[in-house]
């Protein structure tokens, strides 16, 4: 408890300090105020008392104590000083007072003085706090991969990255693949290592697009750009950890990379798009299933590749009626159309497509053929599950893609091998070739306009109307490809397929229809008789 005499004025008062050297310190007359006082005249005659012990000197108030001490006792909150001392020693002095009774503030008279007392510790503050970054990436052994390790991590817990019941999302396991691959071709440095000629080198290796250990053959150009971006968004990433000791270097900047080309690929190097030929597309369309064109017609009518049909709903199909907007948007004249209008998950942008006569009776086959299932996805697999699941990537039509094309190449071997996704550039590259950029753009519903459009859209519709005529104009040049079938969703699908390919079975019915024999038939197209006869009897 602390303990105040009372003068007969009604003055409260407190000697503090060492026998014979006690200062009187009047602390006004407010016993509450007086001993708020009191407390901070005790911890500042600690501190007086410490410095002298570390100076070797027999503890007593000087002048510049004995000043903030009687500021204390009128209870000024301002102390302005004169210590006849360096800048630098100046400002140390009045910083260790501030830590003993941090409630006043404290500053020099000399206003010069002060500021530069001030950069004198903001700069030993630094290169100190330099020292202590550097000694503690190197000998805090954190490491490059562990960084890594907890980027990933937190990719995973990014919301952004996830679907519901927390399963990431494709573009989240992409960038957690990519950031693997690259985890897998960097050195296990210290992060005390990692300095700009490290990410330099980190870089330049993936931009030679050095062979893959498992394939023994060089990643793509496409890969590694998409390999150095996401390290970049590492590099972003680990300079804002607050659990890595880690800032990018002063001299760090983005440049733009150059990604080696193999002599090879030089003859092969051209900014156009790979698309199918309008013969390519008759050819798929005549060898395909059912199933097959059904995918393949709702990505030349609406350009829909596999995250779009796979995440095609019911309720986004409107059938043989009028445009909701068709008044507004300038359609006119199509009463009984039929229209797909979405919103695009990936850039939650507006689209919408007019629908071909095939398409409508595609998606009619779909729904006929379709099993019981209570998703709300028009493509289901033969179990009712969704077609892409999600979390997962989706494969299935990539798959069955790729077995169409295999059995062309039964027949013709130089058919050349395309994704699926290749459909979706094949369409949109005739829609811009015939209606423009904006109109391509509105058709492969893009989230990002065109520069020069950007503030466009928060003033004028889509021209919509445009997209329209541009799609029956496209479905009218692809009339060669949908003549090659006459019935291409027969009512009741085949079980099973034929055992021999499609370029067989024509060529046994035109050597028929010359008159030749069964038996040299077989031996011409390399099959039993028995196979020819019921290859005839099915015609």
């Amino acid at each position: 408890m602390l303990k105040l005499t009372k003068l007969k004025d009604g003055r409260f008062v407190r000697n503090l300090g060492p026998s014979g050297g006690q200062q009187k310190f009047y602390l006004g007359r407010d016993e509450r105020d007086a001993l708020l006082r009191v407390a901070q005249l005790e911890k500042l005659w600690d501190w007086r008392r410490e410095s002298c012990r570390m100076l070797e000197e027999t503890p007593a108030w000087d002048d510049v104590s004995s000043a903030v001490g009687k500021s204390i006792a009128s209870g000024d909150r301002v102390v302005v000083l004169d210590i006849d001392a360096p800048p630098e020693l100046a400002v140390g002095i009045i910083s260790e007072i501030r830590d003993a009774v941090p409630q006043l503030e404290i500053r020099l008279s000399n206003q010069q003085a002060q500021q530069g007392g001030e950069e004198f510790f903001r700069a030993e503050a630094e290169k100190h706090a330099d020292l202590a970054k550097r000694f503690t990436l190197r000998e805090g052994n954190q490491t490059l991969a562990e960084a890594i390790d907890a980027y990933i991590e937190s990719l995973k817990e990014n919301e952004e990255y996830k679907l519901e019941g927390g399963l990431l999302t494709e573009w989240g396991q992409g960038k957690i693949r990519q950031i693997e691959f690259v985890s897998q071709h960097t050195p296990a440095n210290q992060l005390g290592d990692f300095d700009n000629e490290q990410i330099d080198k980190i870089i330049g290796f993936f931009a030679s697009r050095r062979p893959q250990s498992r394939h023994k053959k060089p990643i793509s150009r496409s890969y590694a750009k998409a390999l150095i971006k996401e390290f970049r968004q590492f590099i972003r990433w680990l300079h804002s950890s607050k659990d890595f000791h880690w800032r990018k270097p002063d001299d760090y900047e983005v440049r733009s990379q150059r990604i080696k080309v193999n002599e090879d690929e030089r003859d092969f190097l051209t900014p156009f798009v790979e698309v199918y030929s309008t013969a390519e597309l008759a050819t798929l369309w005549l060898y395909a299933t059912p199933w097959e064109r059904c995918l393949m017609i709702l990505a030349l009518n609406c350009g829909f590749g596999m995250a779009e049909i796979g995440t095609l709903r019911k309720n986004e199909i409107f059938l043989e009626q009028p445009h909701q907007f068709g008044e507004v948007l300038g359609i006119e004249g199509k009463d009984d159309a039929s229209w797909i209008r979405r919103v695009r998950a990936k850039t939650n942008c507006y689209g919408d497509w007019i629908l071909w006569d095939e398409t409508v009776t595609a998606i009619n086959w779909i729904n006929e053929h379709r099993p019981n299932s209570d998703l709300p996805y028009v493509v289901v697999t033969q179990n009712g599950r969704p077609l892409k699941e999600d979390g997962k990537r989706n494969s299935r039509i990539a798959n069955i893609w790729a077995s169409l094309t295999k059995r062309i190449q039964q027949d013709d071997s130089e058919f050349e091998k395309r994704s699926f996704n290749k459909l979706r550039k094949t369409s949109s590259n005739s829609i811009r070739r015939k209606c423009g950029d904006d109109i391509a753009e509105l058709f492969l519903s893009h989230g990002s306009p065109l520069s020069n459009h950007q503030h466009l859209g928060n003033y004028t519709n889509p021209r919509l109307a445009v997209l329209h005529e541009g799609i029956e104009w496209y479905r009218e040049s692809l009339q060669s490809v949908f003549s090659k079938v006459t019935e291409p969703f027969p009512e009741r699908e085949k079980k099973g397929g034929a055992n021999i390919s499609l370029g067989r079975i024509q060529m046994i019915h035109e050597l028929h229809d010359k008159g030749m024999p069964i038996d040299l038939i077989a031996k011409k197209v390399n099959v039993s008789k028995e196979t020819v006869r019921r290859r005839l009897a099915h015609s």
